[in-house]
């Protein structure tokens, strides 16, 4: 009787883990995504005002202002995200968190997988785990084109999602699931100890 209560107190746990687990990464991702749509339309209204999608020498221009560097830090500050903006050739043009690049923790070229899917491979959207410095993080690419369908740019929008918060929940559901089955086997054997008298 004790193996069945052991056994099935790891097999819920594991399958508790694997659920919390994956929920966790798919609400990172829901909420990633939902962020990268919010600021990719703020940054199409704001371009399409400025008639950016004119030419590349126009989007360059006006990506690369002061005016709009100020803009996208403060829908990054609004969203409580971050933006980066690359140009076609996947060079940084703008950031909401310059102060990283100018310290050279992350180099001011887009990732090259995320540049081949979107670029080569005509992706429009690219969700992917990065890593810088040991901190793990999701990223979301999409790219900005003209009314031809050309890409001028590509916006990407960093998602760090705290791993504590995760560890401590699965904690929880642990501790929680170890009492129940105390609970459990302190009835059990009580319930036993009574039927042998």
């Amino acid at each position: 009787m004790l193996a069945i209560v052991f056994v099935s107190f790891v097999f819920i746990g594991v399958v508790t883990i694997w659920f919390f687990s994956s929920s966790y990464r798919n609400s990172n991702s829901t909420k990633l995504s939902s962020a990268m749509q919010n600021a990719k339309l703020a940054v199409q209204n704001y371009l399409s005002t400025a008639r950016a999608y004119e030419n590349d020498t126009r989007f360059d221009s006006i990506t690369q202002s002061n005016g709009f560097r100020a803009f996208i830090a403060g829908v990054a500050a609004s969203q409580k995200i971050d933006i980066n903006l690359y140009d076609n050739s996947g060079h940084l043009f703008a950031s909401s968190q310059e102060e990283i690049y100018q310290k050279g923790l992350i180099a001011r070229v887009m990732r090259p997988d995320a540049y081949n899917q979107l670029n080569a491979r005509g992706r429009s959207l690219v969700l992917q785990r990065e890593q810088v410095a040991g901190l793990s993080y999701l990223s979301a690419y999409e790219p900005l084109r003209n009314e031809h369908g050309v890409a001028l740019g590509f916006l990407n929008v960093p998602f760090f999602s705290s791993e504590k918060d995760l560890n401590f929940q699965i904690s929880n559901i642990v501790i929680t699931l170890i009492n129940v089955y105390a609970f459990i086997f302190l009835i059990s054997s009580l319930i036993t100890v009574s039927i042998t008298r």
